[in-house]
């Protein structure tokens, strides 16, 4: 994937690869292991929230699948969400056919009406998110909210 994200007053954009655990063990058992043994300053490990915290959460992340489009389009349309700081952090994956794309966000759910907003022609999919304390931190403090 393709990572746009806020990092130290400029958007940074690398290549990562996305790892999906699927477990049994707790999320508080795999963030403590993961954390351990993680190369990145501050890394994103983070799940949807179930249950009674759904509506709780102050964390989002969001998917919308943009089709039939160029991966510049795809990965411009990642960067500007960063740019503007509505995300902290936008993925592109692109998909077998080179046209289709996913595009993953993570932010504060004080952003979600601003990016529908200005970012309306996206149909995304909103999952109530937690994560590890650093990079919840790091969304606090990278998502600007913008008065409407």
């Amino acid at each position: 994937i393709r990572s746009f994200y806020w990092w130290e007053g400029k958007v940074e954009e690398e290549a990562e690869v996305r790892g999906t655990i699927d477990s049994e063990v707790s999320f508080d058992t795999l963030l403590e292991v993961l954390e351990a043994v993680h190369p990145y300053e501050v890394p994103m490990i983070v799940s949807s929230v179930h249950g009674e915290e759904r509506d709780s959460s102050r964390y989002l992340m969001a998917r919308a699948e943009i089709n039939g489009t160029s991966v510049e389009v795809a990965t411009d349309l990642a960067k500007s969400l960063v740019e503007v700081r509505y995300v902290a952090c936008a993925q592109v994956e692109t998909l077998d056919s080179g046209n289709d794309h996913v595009l993953t966000i993570k932010t504060l759910r004080k952003s979600q009406d601003q990016i529908v907003i200005d970012f309306g022609g996206l149909m995304f999919d909103w999952t109530p998110m937690q994560g590890n304390e650093a990079y919840l931190r790091w969304l606090d403090e990278n998502v600007k909210i913008r008065r409407q």
